[in-house]
């Protein structure tokens, strides 16, 4: 989808992913220092599987797309396997081009997610 098709689907609604979970094994929060973006993630990780996660917080709808999109990649998914996101890899899961400071905002969740993995 193009990012005026995601805009244009979810203006009004909350994005798939886009909530607190009951029960969360780990909460990790981000912020973008260049526009204020901040978001929480919060992860269900059962034997070494990511089961679900959620987030909330207050952010550009980019930043929220990119944690719904990223999100919804990572569920059923080995921990480990977490290792292989990227960068590159989150901006072509995007499907459209994202430039310059607006970058910023797309990197947050991949941020929260890694430095995830990096805590035993």
């Amino acid at each position: 989808m193009t990012y005026q098709q995601y805009l244009s689907k979810y203006k009004l609604n909350k994005l798939p992913h886009e909530h607190v979970l009951s029960a969360p094994t780990r909460k990790i929060s981000r912020m973008n220092d260049m526009c204020g973006d901040g978001l929480t993630f919060y992860f269900l990780i059962e034997e070494g599987e990511v089961k679900d996660i959620g987030f909330d917080g207050y952010g550009c709808f980019l930043s929220r797309l990119a944690s719904s999109l990223l999100a919804k990649k990572c569920i059923g998914k080995p921990v480990a396997e977490l290792k292989e996101w990227n960068r590159e890899r989150l901006l072509k899961l995007l499907g459209f081009p994202v430039e310059g400071v607006r970058e910023e905002c797309v990197l947050i969740p991949l941020r929260a997610f890694q430095s995830f993995r990096l805590k035993k």
